[in-house]
């Protein structure tokens, strides 16, 4: 079976490498090889974080010290890491409370749910981004499920933010 041909190699100038800075005090994670899902694995990693607990907020690098996103940082699931944001500014804490009021927003205005029921999901962990939280809606009852320490850690702000939600 022949082989397809080789592509040539692009020439010109080599694209300037911008090595990323963190806050001081951030805890860094460097990645051995990356995928732009919200999963990032134990094996992708290259140098865990130092001073990092489970749940905190972590700074992420590619291989060659480049930005490449925030994310929420396990010691002890095979996800190591659960993406948060791809820009470089950090996110604040109040970022979660946004994303659900706009998750919320989305299934009551857009898709206008409450017109035909009254038992639907509001939070779709990574399709809302919000990588380890489902929320459903059940009547007047909001049942949330947490399945990271991220999210468990901050469980009191979800719930406020459902409240505020409506």
């Amino acid at each position: 079976m022949d082989r397809p041909p080789a592509r040539p190699r692009r020439e010109g100038p080599a694209r300037a490498r911008r090595v990323f800075t963190p806050p001081a005090g951030t805890p860094v994670v460097r990645l051995r090889s990356a995928g732009y899902g919200a999963f990032l694995f134990r094996r992708m990693i290259d140098q865990e974080p130092r001073g990092a607990h489970d749940g905190d907020l972590v700074a992420v690098v590619d291989k060659r010290g480049e930005f490449f996103g925030w994310a929420f940082y396990s010691s002890r699931s095979q996800i190591a890491l659960r993406m948060f944001s791809r820009e470089e500014a950090r996110p604040g804490e109040d970022e979660i409370a946004r994303r659900v009021a706009r998750a919320v927003e989305f299934r009551r205005g857009v898709l206008r749910l409450e017109e035909t029921t009254d038992a639907y999901r509001l939070v779709h962990a990574e399709g809302d981004g919000l990588s380890g939280l489902i929320a459903d809606r059940f009547g007047e009852y909001v049942v949330i499920e947490v399945f990271s320490m991220a999210m468990f850690r901050r469980l009191e702000a979800i719930q406020d933010a459902f409240v505020d939600a409506g």
